[in-house]
C-alpha cells in the first residue's frame, strides 16, 4: 500500500555491517534491563531462602507497593522522553534545559508524595490493608524516601544517554554496581532483613548518582548545580513533614489523654 501510495521504493538489501551498531544499541539495553531485574529481585530469593516466609511477605508487600507507586508517577512521561531527546540531541543546551525542567516537575510530585507514605505509612497500612501487613510499615518507611531517587534518574537519565546513543557505558554501570550489590547481599545478608534492606538503598542511590554523574558530563553541567535546584521543594516537602509529624504526636497525645479517664473508671 505504502509502495503505490507514496514515492517510498521498497528494495530488497541487506548488509551485516549496517546491522552491527542496531544490534550493539539493542543488546546493551536488553543486557541492562535483565541485570535490572535479577538485581530487583535477588533481595527477595535470598530473604525466602535464608529469613522466613512470613518475613520475604512483608518485605515483598511493602517494596512492591512502593515500586507499584513509582510506575505509577513514572509512567506518564517515561514513554515519550527519549523521541524528545533524540529530536534535540544536536543542541545539548536545549536538552540541558529541557532536562532540568522536566526532573524539575517529577520532584514537584515525587517529594510530597514519597515523604507523606514515609511519614503515614504506620497509620494507612493497617486501615487500607489490615493488622497482618503492619509489619511492612518499616520497609515502605525506608523505601519511599529511596525510590524518590529512582523516579528522578532511572527513566529521565536513561532515556536521555539513549538518545545520545551511551547505552554501552548505562550498562556498565549497572554491571558494577550490580555486581558489588550482589556481593553485598552474598556476604552480609546473613545479618537479617535490615542489612538486606540497607544494601538495597544503597544499591539503588549509588546507582542513581553514576547514572546522574554520566548525564552532567554529556550536558557539561554540574552535578551540584542540578542538585540544587531542588533546594525549594527540599524545603517545602521539610515543612510539610514537620507539620504531619507535630500532628501525627499532638492527636496521639490527645488519644492518650482520653483514654486515661476511661482506664483509671475500670481500674
Amino acid at each position: 500500500y505504502a509502495h503505490k501510495r507514496t514515492n517510498f521504493k521498497l528494495h530488497l538489501h541487506f548488509n551485516i555491517k549496517e546491522m552491527i551498531p542496531f544490534l550493539s544499541f539493542g543488546v546493551s539495553i536488553s543486557l541492562k534491563k535483565i541485570l535490572t531485574e535479577v538485581s530487583h529481585r535477588m533481595d527477595e530469593i535470598i530473604i525466602g531462602g535464608a529469613l522466613s516466609a512470613e518475613i520475604l511477605g512483608m518485605y515483598f508487600f511493602g517494596k512492591n507497593l512502593i515500586l507499584h507507586l513509582r510506575v505509577l508517577l513514572t509512567n506518564a512521561f517515561s514513554q515519550v522522553l527519549l523521541p524528545i531527546f533524540s529530536k534535540m540531541k544536536n543542541d545539548r543546551s536545549k536538552m540541558n534545559s529541557v532536562y532540568n525542567k522536566v526532573s524539575y516537575f517529577v520532584a514537584i510530585i515525587a517529594f510530597p508524595v514519597f515523604v507523606g507514605v514515609s511519614l503515614t505509612a504506620h497509620l494507612f497500612i493497617p486501615i487500607f490493608f489490615g493488622d497482618q501487613w503492619s509489619g511492612s510499615a518499616n520497609v515502605i518507611k525506608v523505601l519511599s524516601i529511596v525510590m524518590i531517587a529512582l523516579v528522578l534518574t532511572a527513566n529521565l537519565a536513561t532515556s536521555l544517554l539513549y538518545s545520545l546513543n551511551r547505552p554501552g557505558r548505562v550498562l556498565l554501570i549497572d554491571l558494577l554496581v550490580t555486581a558489588l550489590y550482589l556481593l553485598g547481599l552474598f556476604s552480609f545478608s546473613h545479618f537479617g532483613l535490615n542489612i538486606i534492606l540497607a544494601l538495597y538503598s544503597l544499591y539503588i542511590i549509588i546507582k542513581c548518582i553514576f547514572l546522574q554523574l554520566l548525564v552532567s558530563k554529556e550536558l557539561k553541567n554540574s552535578f551540584l548545580k542540578y542538585t540544587f535546584q531542588f533546594k525549594p521543594i527540599l524545603l517545602s516537602t521539610l515543612v510539610m513533614a514537620i507539620f504531619v509529624w507535630l500532628s501525627q504526636n499532638y492527636l496521639l497525645n490527645q488519644s492518650n489523654r482520653n483514654l486515661s479517664p476511661t482506664l483509671s473508671l475500670v481500674a
